[in-house]
């Protein structure tokens, strides 16, 4: 038998245009199949502000994605929490783009990108469009 997080079972299903979220807990991967089932490729065009981010789930940042004053979970290590991608397509993470993550706390969120981005993310956690400014 299976057992089903009941709080994220009996919640209701999210509408996939909103664009605000503020103090609440997003089950990523929930969110992630309602956008899917919607036909979009990725969560677009968000703000979470003081949510709980929850997973298991991988998140692909890519667009303008930004982290603020986040905690990004219990890794001792920033770099505890990034993945790297062996070839030229990313399959079964979680796409966002153009979202903006204002104190956000992460809790079993790892991250996947590429070089620049992982060694961006593991010094402080950036802002993709820093990595698109200095052309990388």
């Amino acid at each position: 038998m299976t057992d089903i997080n009941p709080s994220a079972a009996a919640a209701p299903s999210p509408d996939v245009t909103r664009t605000a979220f503020e103090g609440e807990s997003i089950w990523l991967p929930r969110l992630s199949v309602e956008h899917l089932n919607a036909g979009h490729d990725a969560i677009r065009g968000k703000t979470f502000t003081e949510c709980l981010i929850e997973g298991p789930a991988v998140m692909l940042p890519a667009g303008d994605v930004v982290f603020e004053d986040c905690h990004m979970g219990t890794a001792s290590s920033p770099q505890n929490l990034l993945l790297a991608p062996v070839g030229d397509l990313v399959t079964g993470a979680i796409g966002m783009a153009d979202c903006r993550f204002v104190r956000c706390r992460f809790l079993y969120v790892g991250f996947v990108g590429h070089e620049a981005f992982r060694e961006m993310f593991a010094a402080g956690v950036p802002s993709l469009s820093s990595l698109q400014e200095s052309g990388q």
